[in-house]
């Protein structure tokens, strides 16, 4: 049988999958997805599948824990010498504790640019025009931070659709992160037999991504002497908190976090908050600081998200960075 009439004999649209190339197909692919009407669950109820069925649950859960509490303070009053009213105020402080069940998350883990971003959206989006997570070409990294996808109740009507908090990595983090490739980076630039080595790529492109990234956060060119001061770390940690600390000064007072170690912003339309805070996620022109961020949290009413899930979209493995 040849190639057309195995196409011919094939239902419509299943020939992507063999006689497109992977590249071909994942555009067909999303394209055909975007043209689905959006989910209407007046129309198309949700699954009756216990994740939905788990917010009633959550409800019960809640009465328990009041319940233990109430019966914590009836017993307050007792002396420490009723043993069982303290044991049995013990136990219920126990179950209480424990009793909430604890947040699930899900980490979605692969090579970059090769659909972890739109996994999510076919798990979250509600409508086809409007991607939640950022997504392009196959082989193309869309992020370098880690972005963690939560539930949030709108408070009232002039809530915006979508929150995100960017969380800064904390000063123990900072120092981890510029002293833990140091030796490598110094041995490498160091020695200029080993630069000009082409058996050496992979070292000097480590080495190229970390002077890379020194550069940026000191905002000067990074030589071979400076990378041997002493006090570099110490340096460069600290015109990394002098960068996260312009950051948020440049934002307005409801923006800012505590402790300048965050910051929140919020918007109608997801589109405009990534545009917003691109220089958070991935290389910027003239702008950068995804590699001073510990994670990016968005946060939209879900029903899938709503009984306690989150979904956490990785960078992919295999970008220069490590």
């Amino acid at each position: 049988m040849d190639l057309q009439q195995s196409k011919a004999n094939m239902p419509d649209g299943y020939e992507h999958y063999l006689f497109a190339s992977p590249t071909q197909h994942f555009v067909t692919e999303k394209e055909r997805l975007r043209s689905l009407p959006a989910h209407d669950p007046e129309d198309e109820p949700l699954p009756d599948l216990p994740w939905y069925q788990a917010k009633q649950h959550k409800t019960v859960d809640k009465e328990i824990g009041s319940i233990y509490k109430a019966i914590i303070d009836i017993l307050k009053p007792a002396s420490n010498a009723d043993t069982s009213a303290i044991k049995l105020s013990s136990t219920c402080q126990k179950h209480r504790r424990n009793w909430p069940r604890p947040e699930i998350k899900i980490a979605v883990v692969g090579a970059m640019g090769h659909g972890k971003s739109t996994l999510i959206n076919a798990l979250l989006c509600t409508s086809r025009q409007d991607d939640i997570a950022v997504t392009r070409s196959v082989g193309v990294a869309c992020t370098r931070t880690v972005v963690q996808y939560r539930f949030a109740q709108k408070r009232g009507e002039d809530d915006k659709e979508f929150e995100a908090r960017v969380h800064f990595l904390n000063e123990k983090e900072l120092e981890q992160m510029i002293s833990d490739p140091l030796p490598m980076c110094r041995g490498f630039y160091s020695n200029q037999d080993v630069t000009d080595d082409p058996d050496r790529g992979l070292e000097k492109t480590r080495a190229e991504a970390d002077k890379k990234r020194y550069g940026l956060i000191r905002k000067q060119p990074i030589t071979a002497e400076l990378l041997g001061t002493d006090d570099f770390v110490a340096t460069t940690v600290a015109a990394a908190k002098d960068r996260i600390r312009e950051t948020i000064d440049a934002l307005s007072e409801q923006m800012r976090g505590k402790d300048y170690t965050y910051f929140v912003d919020s918007d109608d339309s997801i589109g405009n908050l990534w545009e917003r805070l691109h220089s958070f996620l991935s290389d910027a022109d003239g702008d950068w600081m995804w590699d001073l961020v510990r994670d990016v949290e968005v946060l939209f009413e879900n029903p899938l998200l709503e009984t306690g899930l989150t979904l956490i979209d990785c960078p992919g493995t295999g970008l220069q960075y490590p």
